[in-house]
């Protein structure tokens, strides 16, 4: 009987996140320390000690590199229904979800991302493609599939990547690394200002305008936001 197993890196969050998880509550540098050293606050996700018996166990397999990355990147988007009937968008998917994984690493660390993200960007991008048909109709698209798989395809892009940072700089220049990307595809809207966070506010109000909100409700960016995330 042969046991395998993966081992997780500890991952630290930065000084900053660790003090916005208490906000409107001030803490000291000695209680930081404190949490620090008790409660594991410095890292993203608990992770347990290997025991020092079990390291000569253990393989690093490192890591993929960029070339490779990109073919199993490729390989994986066939999974994403019809998208491979677009040859220009497909080929620019590929390259957009690679930058995002650049963007990642260079800004976290080299295990921040991998390749599950690009599998939940292919649920993602299936489920908001059934979604748009069923919410739009498939007549509106039968002579024009190339915006429904756009469109599919940058909702699940900004669930994937976009949200998953925190801080509003990150964001914009995460945004403005996509947009760099994508003019040239995309040459009509390349000239809108943050063209991709308006497309955002678009979809995320058609998803809301079929709820029943309480009276009252304001549709707020934390509200549509929110919403948005949790589907």
């Amino acid at each position: 009987m042969v046991l395998l197993g993966a081992c997780n890196p500890q991952r630290s969050k930065a000084y900053k996140e660790n003090t916005d998880n208490h906000i409107g509550i001030k803490k000291d540098a000695y209680e930081m320390q404190r949490l620090k050293d008790t409660c594991g606050i410095s890292l993203l996700y608990t992770v347990v000690s290997i025991p020092e018996t079990m390291l000569e166990y253990i393989w690093d397999y490192g890591y993929l590199d960029d070339a490779i990355e990109v073919e199993y990147i490729r390989t994986m988007l066939n999974t994403c229904e019809e998208l491979t009937k677009d040859k220009i968008w497909f080929e620019l998917t590929v390259k957009i979800i690679s930058k995002s994984h650049e963007f990642f690493r260079d800004l976290e660390d080299i295990s921040s991302v991998s390749l599950r993200d690009v599998a939940r960007f292919c649920r993602l991008y299936n489920w908001f493609r059934k979604s748009i048909i069923e919410r739009e109709g498939d007549e509106k698209f039968s002579n024009n599939s190339s915006t429904l798989l756009r469109r599919s395809s940058l909702i699940a892009l900004l669930l994937c990547y976009y949200f998953r940072l925190n801080s509003s700089k990150d964001r914009k220049n995460y945004i403005n690394l996509m947009e760099e990307n994508l003019k040239g595809v995309l040459s009509t809207r390349s000239n809108i200002p943050n063209y991709l966070m308006t497309f955002l506010d678009v979809e995320q109000k058609k998803l809301i305008e079929r709820m029943i909100l309480p009276p009252g409700t304001a549709k707020n960016r934390a509200l549509l936001d929110n919403i948005f995330v949790l589907l």
